[in-house]
């Protein structure tokens, strides 16, 4: 369920940090493009520091209920990892397009963070739908009240090898959310290499 962003304050808070920083960027003289990539990138930095705050040292109890005051709903993870890999194909197009100074700093940057953001929005979905549904996941080594950092070495697994190595899923709501995951990483990196190449490609040829 998409709920308001009223009764989502961290993503509220952090899309007031972006929206200011797309308009000072402007306000200083940035073309519009630039000042929206430094407002998105503001935003994911904000959101992600403000999740972090909430859950990375909260005990079971905390997390359980973060998990249901942060549940940003499965459509709002895949809308804004959607936005994410839209940032990022922006800024390759960008980089291999522009020669304005600070557009290959402002595009990596992009593509960096909004690779992050993804893997930590589906580590927080992960530990929303562990702590709210009882289970699901099994951590080899660890007990029934895992941190959040065996969230986040979950989507970073799925993330960077599209699979749960050595973890074991026992929820079907958790295995259509790693499914997700791994068909919007998948694409995300296959996106990145392809910048990547494009953007080594335009620097070899601008040198000749």
């Amino acid at each position: 369920m998409l709920l308001p962003l009223r009764y989502r304050p961290l993503t509220l808070m952090a899309l007031c940090v972006g929206v200011v920083a797309a308009l000072v960027a402007r306000w200083l003289g940035g073309v519009w493009l630039h000042a929206s990539m430094l407002g998105w990138c503001a935003f994911v930095l904000a959101h992600a520091v403000l999740l972090f705050a909430h859950m990375w040292r909260a005990g079971a109890e905390d997390m359980r209920r973060h998990a249901a005051a942060l549940d940003e709903g499965r459509l709002a993870v895949m809308l804004l990892s959607l936005a994410a890999a839209g940032a990022s194909l922006v800024a390759v197009a960008l980089d291999l397009a522009s020669d304005t100074p600070g557009a290959l700093p402002l595009g990596i940057a992009t593509v960096v963070l909004s690779w992050l953001y993804v893997h930590l929005l589906f580590a927080q979905d992960y530990a929303r739908e562990y702590w709210l549904s009882g289970g699901g996941i099994h951590f080899p080594g660890s007990h029934d009240e895992p941190p959040f950092s065996d969230f986040l070495y979950l989507a970073f697994s799925i993330g960077t090898t599209n699979g749960v190595t050595d973890m074991v899923t026992h929820s079907p709501a958790i295995r259509r959310a790693a499914t997700l995951h791994s068909l919007i990483a998948f694409a995300f990196n296959a996106v990145i290499v392809a910048g990547t190449v494009g953007i080594v490609t335009g620097l070899l040829n601008s040198g000749q």
